[in-house]
């Protein structure tokens, strides 16, 4: 399973849901106007929102079949 959060939410300040997957060790691909601070740890890619939809599929793909890793340490330190 991947997050994919390419549509910016104009209400919430910042996705919890982005840091509750990488909580649960998700790659994550979201768009480059959420926020910085949503980034807390190497799961998180952001890509811009002018990129083709093909590049975003790519990306996707290249996620694919990730094994997801114990990321409480980089969480509880963000």
């Amino acid at each position: 399973m991947i997050l994919v959060y390419r549509i910016p939410c104009f209400f919430e300040g910042l996705p919890l849901s982005i840091i509750e997957a990488q909580a649960a060790g998700l790659p994550c691909i979201i768009s480059d106007s959420v926020p910085y601070e949503c980034r807390v740890t190497d799961l998180a890619e952001s890509l811009d929102l002018n990129l083709p939809i093909d590049e975003w599929a790519d990306v996707v793909l290249e996620k694919q079949g990730t094994i997801r890793k114990n990321t409480i340490d980089d969480i509880k330190k963000s």
